[in-house]
């Protein structure tokens, strides 16, 4: 079944009389299949602040927002993003939610793009990175940091890689975080010092399809 007709509307919006504090683009698209039914809706929105509505550089906030609703395939999908610059403090904010009909998932961040937290203040530095994934085939656990891997010789570095509960994909849930402090250093008279700290973790539940216990019955692996 093709499609009938459909059409796109947009329009760019703005505070008065000065549109620079806030201002925003909004998109949406509809089409119809060709016994008249609805095909698919979509919605992109994109909101600034505290820049100017034509060349749209250095926003302090930005806001983007794009939303699918495919009727004939049953699919809902939306993507969200927030990154926010305050200099002092800057954030970042992924999401994307996706459902059919069996296939799911839900994820804040994720190992290779994750939520991001940063605070520069003039004597200290800090920084918390983090991901929340829920749903089917998700990806495998991240390696561990380049700051652990250095440390580590050439086997055990070869050993994380080889896990096979690591290496594969699978339906569950996945959370990880990474909390830097750094690095910081001063001086006084005949002192000095310097602090460079990370603390972080993955952690992972999901259901390998296909795989048992050793002693379970079947004997499978």
């Amino acid at each position: 079944e093709g499609t009938l007709f459909g059409f796109k509307a947009s329009v760019t919006i703005g505070t008065v009389p000065d549109p620079k504090p806030v201002n925003a683009d909004v998109q949406l698209a509809i089409s119809f299949t060709s016994s008249g039914g609805l095909e698919r809706i979509r919605f992109d929105g994109s909101l600034y602040m505290a820049c100017d509505v034509i060349e749209r550089k250095d926003p302090a906030l930005k806001a983007s927002v794009s939303i699918l609703y495919d009727n004939v395939n049953k699919i809902f999908h939306a993507a969200f993003e927030i990154d926010l610059d305050f200099k002092v403090v800057k954030a970042h904010i992924p999401a994307v939610i996706h459902v059919e009909p069996k296939w799911w998932q839900v994820k804040l961040g994720e190992p290779k793009n994750r939520m991001t937290l940063e605070v520069n203040l003039a004597i200290i530095k800090m920084k918390f990175k983090s991901y929340i994934m829920a749903g089917d085939s998700l990806p495998p656990l991240p390696d561990p940091p380049d700051e652990v891997l250095n440390k580590l010789t050439a086997e055990q570095r070869e050993k994380i890689k080889s896990k096979p509960m690591i290496s594969r994909s699978a339906s569950g849930f996945m959370f990880g975080t990474i909390f830097q402090v750094g690095p910081v250093g001063g001086e006084f008279l005949i002192f000095y010092g310097s602090l460079d700290l990370g603390v972080g973790f993955d952690v992972e539940v999901k259901q390998f399809k296909g795989m048992s216990c050793g002693n379970s019955e079947g004997g499978g692996q």
